[in-house]
């Protein structure tokens, strides 16, 4: 339920920030948060906002709880995240 809650979040804040369409941020961001490291988060999207204290840690958060799946678990939502990409 957790990491559900923290990818609904992700979601969301994907698409308030308004950097190119949800269709390709959404699935870009969860992709680097799954397979890239906390730097590369922090290099990616989110490098052109002030993020605060608060907010990165939600996102070290997010990011510990994500990187606590099992490799199976990253394996299919990778997987989901690519289908989801060239779909759109």
């Amino acid at each position: 339920m957790k990491l559900t809650a923290a990818l609904l979040i992700t979601m969301v804040l994907c698409s308030s920030l308004g950097a190119g369409s949800a269709h390709d941020v959404v699935p870009s961001f969860l992709l680097t948060l799954l397979e890239g490291s906390a730097e590369q988060v922090y290099a990616g999207l989110i490098s052109q906002y002030n993020v605060d204290d608060v907010t990165g840690a939600a996102l070290a958060a997010l990011k510990e709880c994500i990187d606590e799946l099992s490799p199976e678990y990253v394996k299919a939502l990778v997987d989901l995240l690519k289908v989801v990409r060239t779909e759109a």
